[in-house]
Formats: C-alpha cells, sequence, structure tokens
C-alpha cells in the first residue's frame, strides 16, 4: 500500500509539472494567433492617447482603438496559485511605451482574469532570470512584437504573429518595468509536505525558439 501510494503522488508530481509547462505554451499560442477570453460586456475606446471603457457591450474585435497586445503572468512565490491577465492598449503603438498597457480584470479594468492552481502541493519558490541573476522576477509576459523588439533574440515565430517574452520586475501593475528575457528565465518550484520534491522549468533559453525543458529533484536546474 505505501508502495502504491508513493507511486500516486510521483505520477501527479509529474503531471502537475507537465500541466504548468503546457499551459504557458498554450498561452504562447493564444498570443501568437490573438485570442483572448472576451466576455463582450464593455468597450474600450481611445480618445487622444488614452483609452477609455465603458459598460455597453462590444463584440471582440469591435473595440476601436484598443488592441490586444499579449498576456501577463502573475506569480505568488510559494503560492500554488497564479493568474493570466490579457494586455490591451492603444492602437498603432510602435513600442510597449507608445501602447500605454492596461491589464484586464485587473486594477479597476473591466474583463476576466484567468486564474490557475499548480497541483500536487507544488509552488513556485523563485523565478531567475537568465540574462541577469540580480533581477528580482515577479511575472512574465508573452507579447505580440512590437517595431522596437524585432531585434530581440528570444522570439518565436510562427504562422501568425512574432511573439516575445519579457521578465516582469519588482511589482507586477503600476510601478514596475518589464525587460525582454533574452536568455530565458528559470522557474524553480518546491513540493511541500514530506516529500519535499523539487521541480525546474527552463522557458526560451535556446536563442529564437521558444523552448521549455523541464527537470525533477536531483536534476533541477543550477540556478535553482
Amino acid at each position: 500500500m505505501l508502495a502504491f501510494t508513493g507511486k500516486q503522488e510521483s505520477i501527479r508530481f509529474s503531471q502537475s509539472v507537465d500541466t504548468f509547462e503546457l499551459k504557458l505554451k498554450d498561452t504562447l499560442n493564444d498570443v501568437s494567433t490573438g485570442y483572448f477570453p472576451s466576455a463582450g460586456d464593455f468597450t474600450c475606446e481611445q480618445t487622444g492617447s488614452t483609452l477609455y471603457w465603458n459598460t455597453t457591450p462590444s463584440e471582440q474585435g469591435t473595440n476601436k482603438g484598443c488592441v490586444f497586445i499579449g498576456k501577463a503572468f502573475e506569480f505568488n512565490m510559494n503560492s500554488p496559485r497564479y493568474t493570466a491577465y490579457t494586455m490591451v492598449g492603444r492602437e498603432g503603438a510602435t513600442n510597449l511605451s507608445e501602447a500605454g498597457i492596461h491589464l484586464l480584470g485587473r486594477d479597476g479594468n473591466p474583463g476576466i482574469a484567468n486564474e490557475y492552481t499548480i497541483d500536487a502541493e507544488l509552488t513556485p519558490s523563485r523565478i531567475v532570470s537568465l540574462s541577469d541573476s540580480g533581477r528580482n522576477v515577479v511575472g512574465l509576459a508573452l507579447i505580440s512584437d512590437f517595431s522596437q523588439t524585432s531585434s530581440v533574440d528570444n522570439t518565436v515565430t510562427g504562422n501568425a504573429a512574432r511573439v516575445t517574452v519579457y521578465e516582469i520586475l519588482d511589482n507586477f501593475g503600476p510601478g514596475g518595468s518589464m525587460q525582454p528575457a533574452t536568455n530565458g528565465v528559470v522557474f524553480c518550484m518546491q513540493q511541500g509536505g514530506l516529500n519535499g520534491r523539487r521541480a525546474s522549468l527552463t522557458l526560451g533559453a535556446n536563442g529564437r525558439q521558444l523552448s521549455t525543458e523541464t527537470r525533477v529533484d536531483d536534476e533541477v536546474s543550477p540556478q535553482c
């Protein structure tokens, strides 16, 4: 019985790591194809350089001056819960500063925020930038390409838009900053309970191809 229970826990642990990796890949695909969840219960419009919201229902794709930019993940260290937000900004922007990014479902903005939970008592313990280990990485952003990011190495291309990975630094939301994850990032994860197993997920470590690599226990990334 003990051996059977241990096997079950091992499978659950592996599935949890795989599910987390798959969610990141699925979100990358959503950004590349321009898909984002919308209940159609608000309208986003641009007046001058400012975005305004109202409660008039608007079908997806019909907002004027307000465009989909990408997705942002907010992680809480030592918590299994994390949130994915849709990022929108001003139409016609050529860089992040011009876009004036807003997160739907956060900071008073309408819209849907997707909440997820990592299973098997597995929680992020640290996110390490492979570009600069001294950065305080608190989140991750997957952003459709602007002209200013065309020279960034860590991008992925497909049949749709090119996507660039950014590290969200210091503070998630107003007051925070973003830097391209040129060399990738490592998610260090720790399992609670008696087992105390560890895992690492390296994202975007191979130049222009957005790859993922998972390691567990004694094989975890040395950054962890």
